[in-house]
């Protein structure tokens, strides 16, 4: 399912930044922020309102959801990976602007190696040897 999931989400983004005026626009990187800041904002307004929707696709009701624990120090500590992630997102979203929806599979599926390596950088944790197993594949 994540695969057939993820193709049409390429599409999307390809169509979406080609209406957005593709690799000469300028809009991509645009494109790329505000499907972040919507599913940040999704994500907030479930911890507003304390509901875990994962429950509906088994069409049961919302199970209740506490608000996370998190300092200050826990914000400050993610910075880095958050950054990192809005880079690895938006050059997926403009490697599908900039080729074919399969260099934009390429390119998504070099993100695990990219957060093994911001992980390994930033946190001193190397990848378990199952991961490094698993590296030839992507």
């Amino acid at each position: 399912f994540w695969f057939v999931g993820n193709y049409y989400y390429n599409l999307y983004n390809k169509q979406a930044s080609m209406k957005a005026g593709g690799k000469d626009g300028g809009l991509t990187v645009t494109l790329s922020v505000m499907q972040i800041v919507v599913c940040a904002a999704w994500a907030m307004g479930l911890w507003l309102i304390r509901r875990n929707p994962t429950p509906l696709l088994g069409l049961k009701a919302p199970a209740p959801q506490p608000l996370p624990a998190i300092t200050k120090a826990d914000v400050i500590s993610l910075l880095p990976l958050t950054f990192c992630y809005a880079f690895a997102h938006t050059a997926g979203v403009v490697a599908l602007t900039a080729g074919s929806p399969a260099f934009g599979q390429i390119v998504k599926a070099a993100e695990p190696v990219f957060a093994a390596v911001i992980n390994t950088l930033f946190y001193a944790k190397s990848p378990s040897l199952a991961k490094w197993c698993v590296l030839p594949v992507i």
